[in-house]
C-alpha cells in the first residue's frame, strides 16, 4: 500500500453525511470505517471538526433555536392544552428530568459525584422543558448524575419568576412530583399528588385535586413522548456520551437543535400529535 498522509474527506456534504449517520445510528467506529471508506484517524477527525462546525452553524440557525415563548405564544400553547385537559386551563409546556450516560472519569471524586445511586452507573443529568407543539423551549443538561430534579430546576425557576419573561405568572408548565410546586412556584409548576397528600385534604376537595392530579400526570406523559422522540431518532444519545464536558455539552446541543429544526420543518412528533389533532389546531401555534 502506499505511504503518506491518511485520505481526507473531499466535500462538506460527505461530512456533514458522515456526522448525521453518526448520530442517528448507534455502530462503532470500526463500522463506520467501512460504511464510509477512511481510516479511523480521518474518520475521529472528520467527526470533531463537523461537530463543531454543525454547533457555529445551528447557532445562527433560526429553524433550529431554542427559544423561551413569548407571552403571546404561551397563550396559544395553553389553549392546546386546554382543548385535552380543561383542568389545566394556564398550562404551555412540560419539565422532565434527563439522564444520560458518560464515559467513566479516572478521577474518582468526580466518578463519585457523577455516579447516580438509582441508577447504579455514571450519568450526566438535565433538564428539557418542551412546549406543546413539541419544541424544546429551554434545556440544562451538564449536572453531575447525583442531583436531585429540585437543585437542577434553580435556573429554571429563575426564569419562571422573570416578569421580563413572563409577564402574567398565571402561566406555567407541568412536572412530576419530584420538582418543587411551593411558595413562588405556586401555580407556576403544576405536580401531581404525592402518596399521602390527598388523606391531608379536607373531604370536600380530595375529589376534586383527584381529578386535577390525574390530569397534571396525563398531560406529564407527553414529556416521556418527547424524550423518547428524541432518542428514537438520534442513537447516539444512548451509548455513552463523551466524559470532556465540552465535547459532550457541544454534542448535547447539536441533538436537541437538530430534534427542534425536525419537529419544524417536518411537523413529526409524538408529543406535538397529542396536543395538535389536525389543521384547525394551527390557529393556536405562533411560532414557524
Amino acid at each position: 500500500p502506499r505511504g503518506g498522509r491518511p485520505s481526507r474527506f473531499r466535500h462538506h456534504h460527505q461530512v456533514l453525511g458522515l456526522l448525521l449517520c453518526y448520530y442517528v445510528d448507534s455502530m462503532h467506529g470500526s463500522q463506520l470505517c467501512l460504511q464510509f471508506g477512511a481510516p479511523p484517524t480521518t474518520l475521529s477527525g472528520a467527526i470533531n471538526a463537523a461537530e463543531m462546525a454543525l454547533s457555529r452553524a445551528l447557532a445562527g440557525f433560526a429553524s433550529a433555536r431554542i427559544a423561551w415563548p413569548s407571552l403571546t405564544r404561551q397563550k396559544a400553547l395553553s389553549k392546546l392544552i386546554s382543548m385535552q385537559q380543561p383542568l389545566v386551563s394556564f398550562t404551555w409546556g412540560v419539565l422532565d428530568g434527563i439522564n444520560y450516560r458518560i464515559q467513566r472519569p479516572s478521577n474518582t471524586d468526580i466518578q463519585n459525584a457523577h455516579y447516580n445511586g438509582w441508577l447504579h452507573d455514571i450519568f450526566v443529568t438535565g433538564i428539557l422543558c418542551f412546549s406543546a407543539d413539541g419544541l424544546i423551549v429551554w434545556a440544562k443538561q451538564i449536572c453531575p448524575g447525583s442531583w436531585n430534579d429540585g437543585g437542577m430546576s434553580l435556573e429554571f425557576q429563575r426564569r419562571l419568576m422573570d416578569p421580563q419573561l413572563n409577564p402574567d405568572f398565571l402561566f406555567g408548565v407541568v412536572a412530576e412530583s419530584a420538582f418543587p410546586c411551593a411558595d413562588e412556584m405556586t401555580g407556576r409548576i403544576l405536580t401531581p399528588l404525592k402518596e399521602g397528600d390527598l388523606n391531608r385534604l379536607l373531604l370536600s376537595v380530595r375529589e376534586v385535586a383527584k381529578l386535577l392530579s390525574a390530569a397534571i400526570t396525563s398531560i406529564h406523559q407527553a414529556a416521556e413522548w418527547g424524550m423518547g422522540s428524541i432518542e428514537k431518532v438520534y442513537h447516539r444519545l444512548l451509548l455513552h456520551l463523551p466524559y470532556n464536558q465540552d465535547l459532550r455539552q457541544r454534542r448535547l446541543d447539536n441533538l436537541f437543535r437538530l430534534a427542534n429544526y425536525r419537529v419544524r420543518s417536518v411537523g413529526i412528533s409524538e408529543m406535538r400529535t397529542a396536543f395538535m389533532y389536525g389543521p384547525e389546531d394551527r390557529q393556536f401555534e405562533c411560532e414557524p
